[in-house]
């Protein structure tokens, strides 16, 4: 089990002196989702240290960051409930870093390499400082040789032909001349063994370098024992320099370009996540006007919010809103064609209250500063559930409801084969669980059971919601579903039921086959009971 350890002195030179020490102190961070109160994450006065707190914490999260709060609740509207500092810092297991604090600081206390396990963190009310220590970090040792290990080099471990050199101070330096293409690669201290010596971005997964289009240099963390790579697409040939500098786990990258040189991704940020850290990316779309425009399809929730970034890891660098002033500025998308925008540096947010989720194609111009957004939702529903695998990915007409040009308004009807004991719900689009979700209730779990019982059809709500129809003594066969958007409701009908309208007495049939008001076949009908009788006539209700 990976331990938390927190031990904290709080105080802050910049804020007036506080008149007494808070009976204790709260995390909030990654690891609880930001949100208070929590007894979890409580750290309790140290005997003999006035304004001393300390704290043991089970933590499993890949990544650490956190406030520390004076009260046991989260309002973020007053900062002077809360500490913040000046930005992320990398941590060694041999080595503790210390960072400044303080309630005017909004960034979070976060440790870009974390990999998980104990950590100490330390912090002085008077000094207005945190330390923090962690021995389970990996170790920094004195590396003697390092080598580029990646596309330049065609990826062999036994290939040592592009050795950085070594300079002071634990700085290792090499240029590189680099075709037009999507170069990638890692560094090693030693050969050989592709699970030894690995210093990566981070312990798996790919980075993207947006280097900037002047030749400035481009400055990122590196994660000794890290297999992930650093990639650069679009990369339009030219050389490179790079400077790694491991006392300080960063890695420096400045080109010189060949060709005209726009960085490959753009980041957007909202609703459906607001991590700084995490941004959607939004591709380089190369067009013959050289322009800087970029381009995705993603599904956006109902009511959806965002802005984009240049780059990652400070809400306050690189951002683009619809506005200059920070007000979030709403926006209606039209059912067909495309709404196009101006576009600021600023931290406003688009707005899309009447958005009910689906899938759009965003491009967003920033030579031109203009945001163009399309809906691509198609004007049809899908049936999403047991029937049909639960495949979200999938467009297939077999389990799609189509507008009903019989009626007026939203209404979308279909005819599926739906197996026994069936569950399903809806969807505006397909791509996304979590995006235009129509269900019984709002909750995934939360299922309405659906029982014809004698009648030909139900009608029951429908919710904005991932809960699903259950059908537990539906015996399979086809099932006519008619969805109402303008009233939010959902028709079942058994069309075998509904189609029969004459009721006879039987006279006594010894061939037809009989199935009860729900399509379970019958073989030994009680008197005076309500029943599907079938021949090779057709199919009537009886009473046997």
């Amino acid at each position: 089990m990976k331990k938390f350890l927190v031990a904290a002195a709080l105080a802050s030179a910049m804020c007036p002196a506080l008149q007494a020490a808070p009976d204790a102190l709260y995390l909030v961070g990654s690891f609880n989702g930001w949100l208070l109160p929590t007894a979890d994450y409580v750290l309790q006065p140290v005997d003999g240290a006035e304004g001393v707190y300390s704290g043991t914490f089970d933590i499993y999260d890949s990544s650490l960051e956190f406030k520390i709060f004076t009260v046991n609740e989260t309002n973020w509207d007053n900062s002077q409930l809360y500490y913040g500092c000046e930005g992320a810092v990398n941590l060694f297991g041999n080595e503790a870093v210390e960072v400044n604090i303080s309630h005017d600081m909004w960034s979070n206390i976060a440790v870009s390499n974390w990999t998980g396990g104990t950590i100490t963190v330390s912090a002085d009310l008077n000094t207005n400082k945190v330390t923090l220590l962690s021995p389970t970090q990996p170790v920094l040792d004195d590396v003697a040789e390092v080598y580029l290990i990646g596309t330049p080099q065609g990826w062999d471990i036994n290939n040592g032909e592009i050795a950085l050199t070594k300079a002071e101070d634990q700085k290792f330096t090499t240029t590189l001349t680099l075709p037009a293409g999507t170069p990638m690669f890692r560094f090693y201290s030693s050969l050989g063994d592709w699970n030894t010596g690995s210093i990566g971005s981070g312990m798996s997964g790919d980075k993207i370098v947006n280097l900037n289009a002047d030749t400035s240099p481009t400055t990122m963390t590196v994660q000794p024992e890290g297999q992930g790579n650093w990639s650069f697409p679009a990369w339009p040939g030219g050389t490179m320099d790079i400077t790694l500098d491991l006392k300080n786990a960063s890695v420096t990258f400045t080109p010189t370009f060949e060709g005209s040189y726009h960085q490959p991704v753009i980041y957007m940020v909202g609703s459906f996540n607001w991590d700084i850290n995490n941004g959607t990316p939004v591709e380089y779309l190369p067009n013959e006007a050289d322009e800087a425009v970029y381009r995705t399809q993603t599904n956006i929730p109902a009511g959806g919010m965002l802005r984009f970034y240049t780059e990652l890891g400070d809400w306050d660098k690189g951002s683009y809103g619809p506005a200059v002033s920070e007000a979030d500025t709403p926006f209606t998308i039209p059912d067909s064609g495309e709404l196009v925008t101006e576009m600021y540096q600023s931290k406003a947010n688009w707005s899309f209250p009447d958005w009910q989720g689906g899938k759009m194609e965003i491009t967003v111009n920033l030579t031109t500063r203009k945001a163009t957004f399309k809906s691509l939702v198609t004007d049809a529903l899908y049936l999403v559930g047991s029937p049909q695998g639960w495949d979200i990915m999938t467009e297939d007409a077999t389990w799609t409801l189509w507008p009903d040009e019989n009626a007026s308004g939203k209404v979308y009807t279909g005819t599926f084969d739906i197996p026994a004991d069936a569950y399903f719900r809806f969807y505006r689009s397909l791509g996304d669980f979590n995006t235009g979700s129509l269900g019984a209730r709002i909750a995934d779990g939360d299922n309405e059971i659906i029982e014809f019982q004698g009648a030909p059809s139900v009608t029951t709500p429908v919710v904005e919601g991932a809960g699903c129809w259950n059908f537990p003594t539906w015996a399979s066969g086809n099932m006519i579903i008619s969805v109402d958007l303008d009233n939010m409701t959902v028709t079942f009908t058994d069309p075998v039921a509904s189609s029969v309208d004459e009721v006879t007495i039987s006279a006594g049939d010894t061939a037809p086959e009989y199935f009860n008001l729900q399509g379970i076949r019958v073989t030994d009908p009680t008197p005076g009971h309500l029943y599907i009788r079938r021949t090779s006539a057709g199919a009537f209700k009886i009473i046997f």
